[in-house]
């Protein structure tokens, strides 16, 4: 699948971006597949030179620091795939980021630390807000699971009540 970017010429007018492959990025995540669509180390975008296209080309060849998903500040964008009975980096998990999720194919399970959870079927979608949860793809007939994500990086920490949240990570 091929994903493009587009960008402005010399005269202010819109083209495809040559910087980036049109090949999606393919990235390491224990026991999935996870696709980049766009990144950015800036909020909000800024559009007005190739800077940012230039920082996503490097992005698709190295992690993000600190081991994050998502850019500190900054924002992500990606395709995840879970194979059949996949469940999500260990028992739960938070980053600190706004995610949006939008459920393309299958079905899964999210599961919050209060014990809540919600079923999630294609055309679905769920906003997380730096929500210590699981994933779990419970599609029938062991059929793959993907999503598309949108997230948006927090503070480094936040504060609920009172309390430091910090990011959980359990890979």
């Amino acid at each position: 699948m091929s994903h493009f970017i587009t960008t402005h010429d010399e005269n202010n007018m819109s083209l495809f971006s040559k910087t980036v492959p049109e090949a999606r990025h393919h990235l390491k995540f224990p026991g999935a597949e996870l696709q980049m669509i766009y990144s950015g180390h800036s909020y909000p975008p800024h559009p007005s030179d190739d800077t940012e296209i230039k920082q996503y080309a490097q992005d698709r060849q190295t992690d993000f620091p600190g081991g994050e998903l998502t850019p500190i500040p900054g924002f992500y964008a990606s395709i995840v795939s879970f194979p059949p009975g996949h469940q999500s980096g260990g028992p739960m998990h938070r980053s600190l980021t706004l995610d949006i999720l939008i459920v393309l194919e299958g079905e899964f399970e999210c599961v919050l630390d209060s014990g809540e959870s919600r079923i999630l079927k294609q055309g679905d979608s769920i906003t997380q807000r730096g929500t210590m949860h699981q994933w779990k793809n419970v599609s029938e007939n062991e059929s793959w699971l993907r999503f598309m994500t949108f997230n948006l990086s927090l503070q480094r920490s936040f504060i609920v009540n009172g309390e430091s949240l910090e990011p959980v990570y359990s890979h």
